[in-house]
């Protein structure tokens, strides 16, 4: 399958490509033979939506939002995909509003799925610094040694410092935390 946005843009094909061009498997779909048909499938809809400008984008997407009940969770997780690239300005909330979604249908859908799952893993990587630096002050002091050594928590993985808040137990000075860091990274 190719797909062109129009006609005019295919290019005339040299010699030893005429037979697959030929060929009764290639198909050539034109995206603007699709601009202004009516009741399409929805698999031609999203193709539509993604070839069309950016205020026919807005005005597709809450169309094919409108069409709910016809289309799952799944697809309304595609629009939603097609609208975070076409419309990189636009927050989850804009889309929200724009596509007129309840927040169950929007919580039902990949995107904002992995973005919570990003927000709370940041949200244990943060609490877990926080609560290891209290500690780790707590066992060494306020020292500028330890400061320093602090700041570079702030680079590892959740799995990495939930290591550390096990290892800490065993040290018996701020330089066993600096060793612990420099083998860890």
């Amino acid at each position: 399958m190719v797909i062109y946005p129009h006609r005019g843009i295919e290019k005339s094909t040299s010699i030893e490509f005429l037979p697959f061009l030929n060929s009764p498997q290639l198909h050539r779909i034109y995206l603007e033979d699709y601009q202004n048909r009516a009741d399409l499938s929805p698999t031609l809809e999203f193709i539509r939506l993604i070839a069309s400008d950016k205020q026919q984008t807005i005005t597709r997407a809450k169309e094919l939002a409108n069409r709910l009940d016809k289309i799952d969770v799944d697809s309304l997780d595609f629009i939603e995909t097609i609208l975070v690239y076409k419309l990189p300005h636009l927050s989850r909330e804009e889309i929200k509003k724009m596509l007129a979604l309840n927040e169950v249908e929007l919580r039902q859908t990949r995107f904002y799925q992995e973005v919570s799952a990003e927000g709370r893993q940041e949200g244990k990587q943060k609490e877990c610094i926080l609560l290891l630096s209290r500690l780790l002050r707590r066992k060494f002091g306020l020292q500028p040694q330890l400061e320093n050594s602090l700041q570079d928590l702030i680079s590892l993985p959740l799995e990495k410092l939930e290591n550390l808040a096990d290892a800490l137990l065993d040290f018996n000075a701020v330089t066993d935390l600096e060793t612990w860091l420099v083998n860890h990274r």
